[in-house]
């Protein structure tokens, strides 16, 4: 869950990055999930 909280504030943090790097952060999200 701490992993989540730190990937979601990033996206908050950085928005000038765009929309791709959100997409990047989910897919990160569900590799993790997928590893667990």
């Amino acid at each position: 869950q701490s992993f989540r909280g730190t990937y979601i504030k990033a996206i908050h943090i950085s928005p000038t990055m765009g929309p791709s790097v959100e997409i990047d952060v989910n897919d990160v999200l569900r590799t993790i999930e997928s590893m667990r």
